[in-house]
């Protein structure tokens, strides 16, 4: 290539395009004219930023040492290792020939002489740099606005995200401490809860109760029904709980209800409620009448009668089954 088609071919690169053709020319007479072969590395990430190079023909690709993966790749007229050169910085990644490349070379005794004899050349190559710095740093700032909004929708995302499945967790673990047909707590938490309250508290009581005569419900009505009935009850038991009781089915028709600091006496009174409201109520049954669905209960409290909560159970079913045997829709006190 002869001096004035490289003069003309630099005249085309963005970074010397500012240039008169006079300071072109001054840069032509400076650098050189070298080559590469394909695989030829350039420079090294961490080498002394001593020279630049303005691509005539090939590409390059520009990589960290680190990953070896290419981060940008350059081709004619593109140029590198300007930025190192004029602020006298070490390589920031690696570059390397992908094809056969020619390129101009300016080093860093060229540039120095250069500006040494052209003090004109260098006020236009300052204003050139400092033109292309303020744009690059206006992309970068552009760019660095867009990471952060888009880095800010991510975390909203993930918070919202986060809450989401906090909230599936959560529904999860209540989902695991009831049982599906009548959403009562079921036969597990009851046992864990009424341990802990039992470690907790200075005394509770314990009520086990049975729907009367369940199995001649789902005989006459069928199974559809006394699972209807089995709902009702619930809902009419849950209704009537105060601060600190719970509901829980136990199996089958039982359930058992949990009353906090409460002792037998009160107890007592309070399983008489559950029974009144249980036979006051006209169930989902063909042609029925109020006391055709009644409960049996037992009551027993911690620490009168037992010590654990296995025991307690046991008090409360033994007073359940007198409750029973001795006519049922009635509550018995153990002891």
């Amino acid at each position: 290539m002869t001096s004035q088609g490289l003069t003309a071919a630099l005249r085309d690169v963005p970074l010397f395009s500012g240039l008169s053709s006079a300071c072109v020319e001054r840069l032509v007479e400076a650098g050189d004219v070298v080559e590469f072969s394909p695989r030829d590395v350039v420079f090294r990430q961490g080498d002394e930023g001593d020279s630049m190079y303005v691509l005539l023909s090939g590409k390059l690709r520009i990589y960290h040492e680190d990953s070896k993966r290419a981060i940008a790749v350059r081709g004619t007229n593109d140029f590198i290792g300007e930025i190192a050169l004029f602020q006298g910085v070490t390589r920031t990644a690696s570059a390397q020939a992908v094809t056969r490349v020619r390129a101009f070379s300016l080093n860093k005794k060229q540039l120095t002489t250069l500006l040494h004899n052209q003090p004109s050349l260098a006020m236009e190559l300052v204003e050139t740099i400092s033109f292309r710095a303020r744009t690059a740093l206006e992309r970068e700032r552009k760019l660095a606005a867009r990471l952060q909004e888009h880095n800010q929708k991510l975390e909203r995302l993930v918070e919202k995200k986060t809450r989401q499945l906090r909230a599936v967790n959560e529904q999860l673990r209540e989902q695991n401490k009831r049982e599906p047909l009548t959403n009562c707590y079921n036969r597990g938490y009851f046992q864990d809860t009424l341990a802990a309250w039992m470690k907790r508290q200075p005394y509770l009581s314990l009520i086990i109760l049975d729907i009367d005569f369940f199995k001649r419900i789902n005989d006459t009505h069928g199974h559809q029904a006394g699972d209807r009935v089995l709902i009702e009850a619930a809902r009419l038991l849950e209704a009537h709980l105060g601060r600190g009781q719970f509901l829980a089915r136990y199996g089958g028709e039982e359930f058992v209800i949990v009353l906090s600091r409460t002792k037998l006496a009160r107890a007592r009174r309070k399983a008489e409620e559950f029974r009144r409201a249980v036979e006051s109520f006209v169930f989902p049954l063909r042609a029925a009448q109020p006391g055709d669905v009644t409960i049996s209960l037992g009551v027993a409290s911690y620490p009168e009668q037992a010590d654990e909560g296995a025991k307690l159970v046991e008090a409360a079913d033994e007073a359940l089954y007198r409750a029973k045997e001795s006519g049922r829709n009635r509550v018995v006190t153990a002891g």
